[in-house]
């Protein structure tokens, strides 16, 4: 698959659209792979990145965070009920209909995969 590469707020973004699914944007900034499915999100992120502001910050990735150790060589945080919200701007009413009770139980949702 062919994505585009384009200039975001100072940032290199590829982005691949999908044939009747999203477009997904990527970027790398340090250590940090943004992946975003609006051009919006991939800004607010990039921005937020350029100002210091940090998961490390986000007290709903306490519990996450707290298994990075020394020994971590890659982690992955995901915030399901926040996942759940961009996906949902990509679903028919009906299918956000049928999910609602597992929309509300992601609400508070974080998850980590940590290799060390």
């Amino acid at each position: 698959m062919e994505g585009a590469t384009l200039d975001l707020d100072g940032a290199s973004v590829r982005t691949f659209a999908f044939t009747n699914g999203p477009t997904v944007h990527f970027a790398v900034l340090g250590n940090d792979v943004l992946v975003t499915t609006s051009r919006t999100a991939m800004s607010q992120s990039i921005r937020a990145k350029k100002q210091g502001k940090s998961v490390l910050a986000d007290s709903a990735f306490r519990s996450s965070l707290s298994r990075i150790t020394e020994h971590t060589t890659r982690a992955v945080l995901v915030h399901a009920g926040r996942f759940a919200a961009i996906a949902k701007q990509s679903m028919p009413a009906h299918e956000i209909e049928n999910l609602a009770p597992l929309f509300r139980a992601l609400s508070d949702t974080s998850a980590a995969i940590v290799l060390d």
